[in-house]
């Protein structure tokens, strides 16, 4: 018989951890990197991207008028190839995820500073219309990102073991489910599959969501 898969226990942090992670990053340094890694985390937080889904992302992509960033493409590392850009993981993931106001006055605070910062490097920054880049200008490597920065930072904060970057997705939808969002709406702005998918990932969510029925069934009685 094959063996039974293990579901891992999914690690989330309140909102006011993610705000203190931001706050940290921020001191990072060289200060590029601690720049880049607030908004990295504060974006994620706020719109449950995927990691690659946030490495990939384009300037073109973010459309400020609109309010929302187009899910195109993911960044992924290929053994032979280094960094690829690969279609979205499902036809879902292709997607159009709206953005707080803050989120968008975040973004055009960023990209003025990315810019100013490529002009002060002139040629050893390699332009490539990304979002979120190496120091100069390249796409990001996950592992050495990880390893180097988000890690470290998740030590210095004293966040939950077994937390990781893919947590902050995780957290973005346990913090919409608890607030009372549709789940359908979640899956939509996560690019599941389907909504058992959303539902099956965070069944943790469960209990408060059958207790804020029974509390809307009691205001109705």
């Amino acid at each position: 018989r094959p063996p039974k898969l293990e579901k891992k226990e999914i690690v989330v942090i309140s909102n006011k951890e993610v705000n203190e992670l931001v706050a940290e990053a921020g001191l990072v340094e060289p200060e590029y990197m601690g720049k880049m890694l607030s908004v990295i985390i504060a974006f994620t937080a706020h719109t449950g991207l995927r990691q690659g889904e946030v490495f990939g992302l384009r300037w073109s992509d973010i459309d400020y008028a609109q309010k929302a960033v187009y899910v195109r493409r993911s960044l992924a590392r290929v053994i032979g190839q280094g960094a690829v850009f690969q279609d979205p993981k499902t036809k879902n993931s292709r997607r159009r995820v709206s953005l707080m106001q803050g989120d968008v006055d975040m973004l055009k605070e960023y990209q003025a500073y990315q810019r100013a910062y490529a002009e002060e490097l002139g040629d050893m920054f390699q332009e490539q219309g990304l979002v979120f880049t190496s120091m100069f200008g390249c796409p990001i490597s996950a592992t050495n990102f990880n390893r180097r920065y988000f890690t470290p930072l998740l030590k210095r904060c004293n966040i939950p073991e077994g937390f990781t970057f893919h947590g902050l997705r995780h957290t973005h939808a346990t913090l919409l489910l608890k607030q009372g969002v549709n789940p359908k709406i979640v899956q939509e702005r996560l690019g599941h599959s389907s909504i058992k998918v959303t539902m099956d990932t965070y069944s943790h969510v469960l209990p408060d969501m059958q207790q804020a029925a029974v509390s809307a069934l009691e205001g109705l009685f």
